[in-house]
């Protein structure tokens, strides 16, 4: 008996005395860890208990000893004499009273329910019938002389002991039951492994076992596992087994195991094994799970999950390398990865530090790396508990395991010992409410959803530390020894988007005594934990997972160095993977180019050429090198003589065309800066920005003069012969790299628009990559299709005048038309042409000619959405760079054949792509974060506002003294090719076609309306819809500005672009619970959700009809939302079952409305239509026909978590009649 010293005799009031309870609670330790004894001030986790343990101690001290405990207190009073003085002392003695008794039932021949996760998997079966994703597998490779007779005994006993082996599933009267069926013989047939030595056959194995894995299984039929015995040798066999998870779980593996041990061994010595028989079997333990967990108790845990799981984010980001399917696959695959030497002790010792077990300790760091990469403070996964918590189910086979949310806070960058503080407390509330089974959980808290994802959690994080047994079928010292090495097998499937599974050999042994090494898990030593990564294959490449593996062990080495870190400033990559990381992102190393600057390289090509054409006008004049060598040589000159010296600033307002090209040059060569503002905006506007940039002089034309306030010279002026005239300079002046050359206007988040200034070294460099990118040459025509506001004209215009190409302007009646502009290239023989994203999509859906001479498309500015069909006459380069450098920092040339959205490239010459985390770390391969560009590119920083400057242009990480880098916010990802993924914005400035904008800017002009008390403005749709949407409060709202009137004050403003076209006025913008403007619950800005309208159709009649039915409330609203008005998966399925037997259940989640549905359905989903005849019925036509190969089960297409919401109200129907929380 083991014991601790007693201090106080018995209690004669029948009360345990703190002696007695400790005398038992030793017990009870001793027991579950398989300890001969334990000292009273002994830790229950240091001596190898964790999570699964502690809930079976709770249950055999409740149930044993009569003392009400919980999980938590175990935890909170790990020692034999803390828990003791913290129960005995209230507590009275005597049988547990709170569990109702089980009951036992007739079996054989009877319908007995399934459990709770058996009810799951059964309708994952009926919707996907080949599925094998809830197949368990495993080998065991035998190694000694096999008494194959011996082994079939041993199996044929554990059927007759667990009827869950002989168990087959059915549905009945619409609902699954299971069936028990007599003992039946197991039979292994020995396969011989075919090869002549050892070592072939052994190669020959895994096909195999292979072959071994394929099919699922007919449920309705035994048996449900199924073994092949694989010989190679006299003393080497391997035995596969499958099992379909119906019948296992995987605390049913160290069952199965200890049990085949223990009558194998018995069947070898011709003698009854000692094993006791079972009081209860799993049927009887489902029914009674199914009875108890109802009612009261049943609605308390999901009222306790409702609120847990209020606000849980609808997805969790993960670093994808495909689009999401319509409809998950199942396809998977596993990367298996052992945790380094000696780090299991390290987590253990910081475990017991951190008062956590294991499991919470790799929880709280998966956690964090899942936070790491996706950017998400909330996180949510999924884990699975064993649900063993009656003693009576400890020693049986089947499916008892629930899968519940465990949600992860890591909000206000907790340090990672916090963090395991967080997750010790979630863990422990879990365990606390985990009899609500998962079906009915996602039930009541009805996340989105979407046929793509499972709108509950996307990752599951699952510990296999149930013990497993050490499988040594004949004595090591015993003559014949036969040892069992065990394998887990991957079936080339996947539950979710990601699933790892801890599998920790030490906790596995834990509770077993003490065992001799290599107890056999292949892969996995005794002292190692193994970590299991299943990944879907339609999202994951096998090399992202395994970074992801490899990220993970770093993170848990970081957590062991230093646990006090914050979670945000943990390492994920080494100092030789950080440099790596830093050589992908940078571009070819290339000198100062010859010419040096680019107003340089331009006169150069004139002196090389004179006669060359040079630019073309709209209207087809043309200029030619010394032409507009002259106009810029004069410009220049006579802005020198008029004062301006190197650095001031000159605004231009002037058109496209050959004299805004030659004022650009004029400028550039006097040594100052040009302006370029769009002749466009209003004079107000323009007013403004020549005010704020303190100019020297300003430039516009003679006919735009008189549009302007202020002093203006005229580019007629400056190019006139004037008496004295000091003519052309001799020669452009000498630049420096880090003189500043251009100013480009961009918009303000304040209000206030800033001039982005930038050098001659970020337009020499610009110059040189484009010339050598493209091949540009003096044969090439390019087109001119920006205008001079925008700094993709610099693009167009400098580097092909730098490299001695023709510029020339496209017609303003062409410039906005696809199929216009296709038709002018063609015809002018333009060889390279920018195009903004949207334009430049359009251009790639027409039809092009052979002999276009266009080699390059160049699309900028905006998310480029669409790759070129494969055929066409040039290729499609997608260019990306802020104003901030030099016009363009990445490209790519876009593959027609390409999977996904295009890349955004490689960098240009001298150039260093960035991708960093919140604290300025390199992030990963992979894994997204935001950009930061670095090099000669660089703008030197915002014209007059030093602070805007110091806070965007920061120290270069890990770049030379002096270096800075421009943070883009733009957040990307860096592909293992090199090439980056643009994957959004991290602040709200937003891309409309090619032209960022920061809404801040809009906002603020609007505030400037007397009848706006408040005002938002907000990007909607994508590409071509894309469109402003402005949000206003009005100050009176008897007086409600309307939306032309507010169009009309902003144009006045405002650029054009930067009007909002959609528009609601509201009462009071929704706040977050910190005050700011809820963006995510802004309306529609047309109104909103559809007002309300009466029945129209028959057929509209008809599908309101069956609603209120399954409802149980009367459907009156033609527009009302199935989803809205309470429906969920299972009475989704009962309505589609009235209107249209053989329709697609998801039918009902793409068409929610009574209209949408009802067109659906007479339109066979391709549009609404009313196709209901006299008496109101809906044709079955098209894709929902009745029966051929159109029709399809009613619940096909959903994803787990609407299989999830329509398990969890099967028990009910009808549905009117189920408890679902509203």
């Amino acid at each position: 008996m083991p014991s601790t010293r007693p201090e106080h005799p018995g209690d004669p009031s029948g009360r345990p005395d703190q002696a007695g309870l400790r005398e038992r609670l030793a017990a009870l330790w001793c027991e579950l860890l398989g300890l001969p004894a334990i000292g009273p001030s002994e830790d229950f986790f240091a001596l190898g208990g964790h999570s699964l343990l502690a809930t079976r101690l709770a249950t055999r001290i409740r149930t044993e000893l009569g003392v009400p405990v919980t999980v938590e207190q175990v935890f909170t009073h790990p020692t034999i004499a803390e828990l003791a003085r913290a129960l005995g002392a209230e507590q009275p003695a005597g049988p547990a009273a709170a569990e109702p008794a089980i009951r036992h039932r007739s079996r054989t021949g009877a319908d007995l329910p399934l459990s709770f996760p058996q009810e799951r998997i059964w309708l994952l079966k009926q919707l996907v019938p080949h599925n094998t994703a809830y197949n368990f597998q495993c080998a065991l490779t035998l190694r000694g002389p096999l008494d194959v007779p011996a082994l079939e005994a041993a199996y044929t006993e554990i059927v007759r002991r667990h009827e869950i082996l002989r168990t087959s599933f059915h549905e009945v009267a619409g609902r699954p039951v299971q069936r028990v069926h007599p003992p039946f013989a197991v039979l292994l047939p020995v396969q011989p492994v075919p090869g002549d030595t050892e070592d072939e056959r052994r190669s020959a194995v895994p096909e195999l076992i292979r072959q071994a894995l394929d099919g699922g299984f007919d449920t309705s039929r035994l048996p449900l596992v199924r073994w092949r015995l694989l010989r190679v040798s006299a003393t080497e066999h391997v035995l596969v087994q499958v099992e379909h998870h119906f019948v296992h779980d995987g605390w049913s593996l160290g069952v199965l195991l200890g049990e085949l041990v223990a009558l194998y061994r018995a069947a070898v010595a011709g003698r009854q094994a000692e094993l006791p028989e079972l009081e209860y079997q799993f049927g009887e333990l489902a029914a009674h799970t199914r009875e108890v967990v109802a009612g009261d108790r049943l609605e308390r845990e999901l009222d306790y999950w409702q609120g847990k799981l209020a606000g849980l984010p609808p997805l969790l980001e993960l670093p994808l390398d495909r689009p999401r399917p319509p409809r998950q696959s199942f396809a998977g695959g596993v990367h298996k990865e052992l945790l380094a030497p000696g780090l299991y002790e390290e987590l253990k010792a910081l475990g017991r530090d951190c008062g956590a077990t294991l499991f919470m300790l790799l929880s709280a760091a998966f956690s964090t790396l899942l936070h790491r990469v996706s950017g998400s403070t909330d996180v949510l996964t999924a884990t699975g508990v064993a649900n063993r918590r009656l003693p009576q189910s400890e020693p049986l086979l089947g499916m008892f395991v629930n899968t519940l949310p465990l949600r992860t806070d890591l909000g206000g960058d907790p340090s990672f010992r916090e963090l395991v503080a967080r997750v010790r407390a979630a863990t422990l509330e879990l365990y606390a409410h985990q009899d609500a089974p998962f079906e009915k959980v996602v039930a009541v808290v009805r996340p989105d959803r979407d046929l793509s994802y499972n709108p509950l959690y996307q990752v599951m994080f699952s510990f296999h530390d149930a013990a497993v047994p050490d499988l040594e079928l004949a004595p090591a010292d015993a003559e014949g020894a036969l040892r069992a090495e065990l394998e887990l097998l991957h079936n080339g499937t996947a539950k979710a988007d990601l699933n790892v599974i801890v599998v920790p050999r030490p906790e596995q042994r834990a509770g077993l005594g003490v065992q001799r090494p290599g107890s056999g898990l292949v892969g996995a030593p005794d002292d190692g934990v193994l970590v299991w990564w299943e990944y879907s294959s339609d999202l994951f490449d096998p090399e992202t997972v395994a970074a992801l593996a490899g990220h993970y062990q770093a993170l848990l080495r970081a957590v062991v160095a230093d646990p006090d870190r914050p979670v945000s400033r943990l390492d994920l990559l080494d100092e030789a993977q950080t440099a790596a990381v830093r050589a992908a992102g940078s571009g070819p190393v290339r000198p100062w180019p010859q010419d040096g600057s680019v107003p340089a390289a331009i006169a150069a090509r004139a002196a090389e050429q004179p006669a060359a054409p040079a630019l073309v006008a709209v209207d087809g004049t043309a200029w030619s090198r010394e032409q507009l060598d002259a106009a810029a040589g004069r410009i220049a000159a006579r802005l020198r003589a008029l004062g301006v010296r190197p650095e001031d600033r000159v605004p231009l307002v002037l058109p496209r065309g050959p004299e805004g090209i030659a004022a650009q040059l004029g400028v550039l060569r006097a040594g100052a800066v040009y302006l370029p503002l769009d002749p466009e905006q209003p004079a107000e506007r323009i007013a403004a920005l020549v005010a704020d940039c303190g100019p020297a002089r300003a430039v516009t034309t003679a006919a735009l003069r008189g549009t302007l306030t202020g002093d203006w010279l005229t580019v007629e002026e400056l190019l006139a012969p004037l008496d004295g005239d000091p003519g052309t300079p001799a020669g452009a002046p000498d630049l420096r790299p880090d003189q500043a050359a251009y100013a480009i206007y961009t918009s303000g988040s304040t209000g206030r628009p800033k001039a982005v200034t930038v050098t001659h070294a970020g337009l020499a460099n610009l110059a040189g990559w484009h010339r050598e990118r493209f091949g540009l040459t003096g044969a090439d025509r390019v087109a001119h299709l920006a205008g001079l506001g925008f700094d993709a004209s610099v693009w167009e215009v400098h580097p092909a005048l730098a490299a001695g190409a023709t510029v020339v302007a496209v017609p303003e009646q062409v410039r906005r038309d696809a199929a216009a502009l296709r038709d002018w290239l063609v015809e002018q023989r333009i060889t390279v042409s920018f195009a903004p994203t949207p334009l430049a999509e359009r251009l790639l859906a027409l039809p092009w000619p052979a002999g276009t001479a266009l080699r390059h498309l160049l699309a900028g500015g905006d998310r480029l959405r669409r790759r070129p069909p494969a055929g066409l006459p040039f290729t499609l380069v997608n260019a990306y760079g802020p104003t901030e450098h030099t016009v363009v920092a990445s490209s790519a040339t876009v593959d027609p054949a390409g999977a996904g959205l295009p890349s955004i490239g490689t960098a240009v010459d001298n150039t260093r792509l960035l991708v960093l985390d919140g604290t300025g770390r390199p992030v990963p391969p992979g894994l997204p974060g935001e950009l930061y560009l670095a090099g000669p590119g660089v703008a030197r920083g915002y014209l007059g506002d030093p602070a805007r400057t110091a806070a965007a242009f920061r120290p270069e990480a890990g770049g030379t003294p002096g270096s800075r880098a421009y943070r883009t916010g733009d957040r990307v990802r860096l592909r293992r090719d090199g090439e980056l993924d643009y994957l959004g914005r991290v602040d709200q400035q937003v891309q409309l076609r090619g032209v960022r904008i920061e809404p801040g800017e809009i906002e603020h002009a609007l505030l400037r309306h007397p009848g706006v008390a408040a005002a938002v403005v907000v990007l909607r749709g994508e590409g071509e819809s894309a469109a402003l949407a402005g949000y206003v409060v009005p100050s009176d709202p008897a007086l409600a500005p309307d939306p032309a009137g507010l169009r009309t004050f902003l144009a006045g403003q405002l650029p054009l672009h930067l009007v909002p076209t959609a528009w609601a006025l509201l009462a009071a913008l929704p706040l977050t619970p910190s005050g700011k403007p809820d963006l995510a619950a802004l309306p529609e800005p047309t109104g909103g959700q559809r007002p309300a309208e009466p029945l129209g159709s028959a057929a509209e009649r008809r599908v309101a009809e069956a609603w209120s039915a399954v409802l149980g409330h009367p459907v009156e609203d033609r527009n009302a939302d199935f989803f809205a008005l309470g429906g969920h998966s299972l009475a989704g399925y009962q309505v589609m079952a009235e209107l249209a037997p053989g329709a697609p259940l998801r039918l009902l989640f793409e068409h929610p409305t009574v209209a949408e549905l009802a067109g659906a359905l007479a339109d066979g989903a391709d549009g609404p239509a009313d196709a209901a005849g006299a008496d109101g019925a809906i044709s079955s036509g098209g894709a929902i026909s009745s029966g051929g190969e159109a029709a399809e089960d009613p619940t096909a297409g959903l994803s787990d978590a609407e299989i999830d919401a329509l398990l969890a109200a099967w028990d009910g129907a009808p549905a009117e009649a189920t408890e679902e929380k509203q």
